[in-house]
């Protein structure tokens, strides 16, 4: 009875972990999701793929726009296990997608490679290799002469290398394939060093050769741990993001506000405040400093008096307004630094004037939902 409790007990904490996280099914003919519902907005969530036997492993890529113009945002990988005999590949977005954006989504699938297949890649590869050294490197009297920089024809190496194998994968991810430091000391040897018996050409001398080979050693070695070639992609150009709801921040407070006079004889407003405020960060992108802070306005909820008993009140809506910055010290409770908006009345010759005062408040943040911004 235990063991049944416990495996019960199990069960229900894998259930509510797996629920916590949204999934999403790629349909790969219509190139869409679920059915062309929005993708979710500021979470991650899991999107499954259909993968026949062939397919031994799909590489999801996440771009803002098209791949040949933008640079890859985030990258997953699913890998068919040897035991895995499923139709069903699950592949995980931990990347938060930005409310009312479009993204692009690439999916790439790969089988395994043949034997056979990578033989030709070897072979390809080493007389890409062999032609490009025999096309740069020529035999002047005793003395190797470069028609390009030793560092530009190691480059050059590295570019056949990594472009014959653009469509292939290896099983760890590694970065992108490069000739070791000895072919490139290898070369500069070469462009330096006299050479005294060979005399028909590159291709027959001894330095050339060892160069040769170390080349094909390790075209060898870097072919050999590619497992994955493509088989097919797909691309869901332009998917839309859903658009959150939106809350607009109410602050209810307390504000002191200068009028003159020094720390001594301090001469103050004070009065309850109201207004809203607006973000500056949002909580799941930025920083911790930039979610706390957010410009504020609003008006404070009475006049005041001057030392003289006139009437000091605010323009447009007849109350002191403000304008301030916030910063959320607690859960609830912000602290405002900035100006208030204030005018004097004189009864006299029925003058305004309007002026500014500085003023630090203390106030509770609610958050109320507009009901706006979310289909």
């Amino acid at each position: 009875m235990r063991r049944v409790i416990i495996l019960v007990s199990f069960m229900a904490m894998n259930i509510t972990l797996t629920a916590q996280i949204q999934t999403v099914q790629l349909n790969s003919k219509k190139l869409q999701f679920d059915d062309g519902r929005e993708l979710p907005a500021e979470k991650a969530f899991l999107i499954t793929s259909e993968a026949g036997l062939m397919v031994a492993m799909i590489k999801m890529q996440v771009a803002n726009t098209d791949f040949t113009k933008s640079k890859i945002l985030y990258e997953s990988k699913w890998k068919r296990k040897d035991e895995d005999k499923g139709s069903v590949a699950i592949l995980p977005n931990h990347y938060k997608l930005r409310s009312g954006n479009d993204y692009y989504f690439r999916f790439i699938y790969y089988r395994k490679i043949r034997e056979t297949e990578q033989r030709q890649i070897r072979g390809m590869l080493e007389k890409t290799a062999k032609t490009l050294l025999e096309s740069n490197i020529l035999l002047k009297e005793t003395k190797y002469k470069f028609l390009i920089s030793p560092d530009e024809l190691f480059q050059s190496l590295n570019a056949v290398i990594e472009e014959g194998m653009v469509n292939y994968e290896t099983r760890s991810g590694t970065a992108k394939p490069v000739f070791s430091g000895v072919i490139k000391n290898m070369l500069y040897t070469m462009s330096k060093r006299r050479i005294a018996n060979d005399s028909t050409g590159p291709a027959s001398g001894n330095i050339f050769n060892s160069l040769l080979n170390q080349v094909n050693n390790e075209i060898e070695m870097i072919a050999n741990n590619y497992l994955y070639v493509v088989n097919e992609s797909i691309t869901v150009p332009d998917y839309p993001v859903e658009k959150k709801q939106r809350t607009l921040a109410l602050n209810l407070g307390y504000a002191g506000i200068y009028n003159n006079g020094s720390f001594s004889d301090l001469d103050y407003y004070s009065a309850p405040y109201a207004g809203i405020s607006f973000p500056l960060g949002n909580r799941v992108f930025d920083g911790r400093f930039w979610n706390n802070t957010s410009i504020s306005a609003g008006v404070f909820l009475k006049d005041f008096k001057n030392t003289d008993s006139t009437s000091v009140s605010g323009p447009v809506v007849k109350r002191p307004i403000y304008a301030a910055f916030g910063y959320r010290v607690f859960n609830y409770l912000k602290i405002h630094a900035g100006a208030a908006i204030l005018e004097d009345s004189n009864n006299t010759n029925n003058s305004k004037s309007v002026y500014l005062k500085p003023f630090v408040g203390l106030s509770l943040e609610l958050n109320l939902w507009l009901g706006i911004g979310k289909k």
